[in-house]
């Protein structure tokens, strides 16, 4: 993406961040949940700053709702390195409300480019509500060369491996869920170490089914195939997320 271009564009928000050691792994790379996190983080600041932040919309009982995320990575920011973050609200699609991220170095190297797509819902019954109803409008962004939303289906293979994960208190938000951040954490440690730490990845794509609550058991199936790794989550056997890494 042109960072000239996002740089003069009205809606567009933006915020510097500077990695932590504690936000990066062994290899001084920066973890995928925290990219998510950072992404959350941006999210939250620019609906704030627009006056219709998480206390807002709490006042309303509504909150938001990530259905899926994809992230195409040109390279990891890296531990004590500041990243320069752009994020902007784009035209609904597919019934769900559109966002998307662009990543830069403080040089203006692109390091990588992410979209979500998100529901609102009422916050009690969990049912949709609807954003110009609710008053929530947010300015709408098109620029050239912005990231593809991501894909709703994802071809899995057989996951040959299972771990059980109990959710603790640290990993639910104020949604009373767990963090969408939390899954790819869960990803970031799940697979084995000489795996991960070989390869560059590439794509990130993550897809929320179902919320998970304190205290749920979930069963992480998991394997790797074709320079791909892949991850989906159970709650007492219903599907609840799905990911799919490339490498």
């Amino acid at each position: 993406m042109d960072q000239i271009l996002l740089n003069s564009t009205a809606d567009v928000f933006k915020k510097e961040y500077v990695i932590k050691a504690d936000q990066a792994d062994e290899n001084g790379r920066v973890t995928c949940g925290t990219l998510a996190r950072l992404m959350q983080d941006a999210t939250t600041a620019h609906m704030a700053s627009l006056g219709i932040g998480v206390d807002t919309l709490m006042e309303k009982d509504l909150l938001w709702v990530i259905v899926c995320t994809q992230i195409n990575i040109n390279r990891l920011p890296k531990s004590g390195e500041t990243i320069e973050q752009y994020t902007w609200a784009g035209a609904e699609k597919f019934g769900m409300q559109t966002r998307r991220y662009a990543f830069f170095s403080k040089e203006g190297e692109e390091l990588l480019q992410a979209a979500s797509l998100f529901l609102l819902v009422n916050k009690e019954s969990r049912t949709l509500s609807e954003a110009e109803k609710e008053t929530v409008n947010l300015p709408l962004v098109e620029i050239a060369g912005e990231p593809k939303l991501p894909k709703m289906m994802q071809k899995f293979p057989s996951l040959m491996f299972s771990k059980t994960h109990e959710v603790s208190a640290s990993e639910i938000d104020y949604n009373e869920h767990v963090n969408n951040a939390v899954y790819l954490e869960w990803a970031d440690t799940i697979f084995d170490p000489e795996f991960t730490e070989e390869q560059e990845i590439k794509e990130y794509w993550i897809q929320y089914d179902q919320e998970i609550v304190l205290g749920q058991k979930v069963e992480m199936k998991y394997a790797s195939a074709d320079n791909c790794a892949y991850l989906k989550g159970y709650v007492e056997g219903t599907e609840c997320f799905k990911m799919k890494i490339d490498f």
